[in-house]
């Protein structure tokens, strides 16, 4: 394809080469407060906004901005649960992702407590791992059981069955087939407690980003926000977390709006909203477009067609737009 014709087309990746919209200095403010001091809980902060408003640039600033920190850099991991098929595998995969950021910040003062504990990361997801087929029990959830709502789980397991018409005995023997199973919940329980000593020891934040979660399904999102809750839940792991929170609530909440809306302040704790774009911004950015448009295709506007910008960007309470000048400048550069 020609390259005129090639340049023609856009595409919807983040622009973070050049600061349109004034996003970097919320951003860099942002990635300050997902460095956690020693012994912090974890915490959970989510920027917000529909498509195209720009969280995936803020991302990658606040990306860019952890790891170019001059002290205290923290691991920084990036795990986009878009990419996987089904919910099923986003507990395993969220706890590999983190392992393996881990493993590979390893330096050399640190090489033996980063592979210390990204091994026992693994450790508990091989666990887990092992734990899928409760599922297939009535009642009994892998996120329960790591929960340590086992016993829940096994009354609803009977009264699942019970009410399914199989009967007492078969009811019984649901349950003690599951508790065979979650027989290993203490184990399960030790493993989390070494994971949590290990990071301890490693003494080094962490910030997981999750960036489109309102690309994945409903059960899905349910996934992530249970695991991030109940699985990974550990001391000093900050959670960035980007989303259309119309879109997540909906799919949370089953439909209704609020009911998500309830479900989302429970699991994330501060909520960052993208502000929109100034009109002097959106504006600037249009001028900026036509003239390189102009630029490419050797035309410079008539008088009637810069007397219509300008009315438009009076309109807009804006400064009035100077395409005509802005090729001109484009096309005068000694780089044009």
């Amino acid at each position: 394809m020609p390259a005129a014709q090639s340049a023609a087309f856009q595409h919807d990746q983040p622009q973070v080469s050049n600061d349109l919209y004034s996003r970097k200095p919320f951003a860099e403010q942002l990635a300050s407060l997902l460095v956690l001091p020693p012994k912090s809980p974890g915490v959970v902060i989510g920027i917000e906004g529909p498509w195209g408003s720009g969280k995936t640039t803020v991302v990658r600033y606040i990306v860019e901005s952890l790891k170019t920190a001059a002290d205290g850099a923290p691991i920084v991991v990036e795990f986009n649960p878009w990419m996987l098929a089904g919910a099923d595998a986003l507990v395993e995969a969220l706890l590999t992702e983190l392992a393996s950021g881990i493993g590979m910040d390893a330096g050399k003062k640190r090489a033996k407590k980063s592979l210390e504990a990204a091994g026992k990361i693994l450790g508990y997801a091989g666990l887990l791992r092992h734990l899928k087929y409760l599922k297939y029990v009535p009642g009994v959830s892998l996120v329960g059981v790591a929960a340590g709502t086992v016993g829940n789980a096994l009354h609803d397991a009977s009264k699942l069955a019970t009410k399914a018409g199989e009967g007492v005995d078969n009811a019984k023997k649901v349950v003690e087939e599951a508790e065979k199973l979650v027989s290993i919940k203490a184990g399960l329980s030790e493993r989390k407690r070494e994971v949590i000593k290990a990071l301890a020891k490693l003494d080094r934040s962490i910030v997981v980003i999750v960036d489109d979660l309102d690309r994945l399904t409903p059960d899905e999102i349910k996934a992530v926000f249970r695991t991030i809750k109940a699985v990974a839940d550990f001391p000093r792991v900050a959670y960035l977390l980007a989303y259309d929170r119309n879109v997540v609530s909906e799919s949370l909440g089953g439909g209704p709006v609020a009911g998500g809306n309830a479900y989302i302040e429970k699991i994330v704790q501060v909520a960052y909203p993208i502000s929109p774009a100034f009109p002097w911004q959106l504006q600037s950015h249009i001028s900026g477009e036509l003239a390189s448009l102009l630029k490419r295709i050797h035309r410079e506007l008539e008088p009637f067609e810069s007397e219509l910008l300008g009315r438009a960007g009076h309109h807009a309470d804006v400064q009035p737009l100077s395409v005509s000048a802005g090729y001109r400048e484009a096309h005068e550069s000694p780089h044009a």
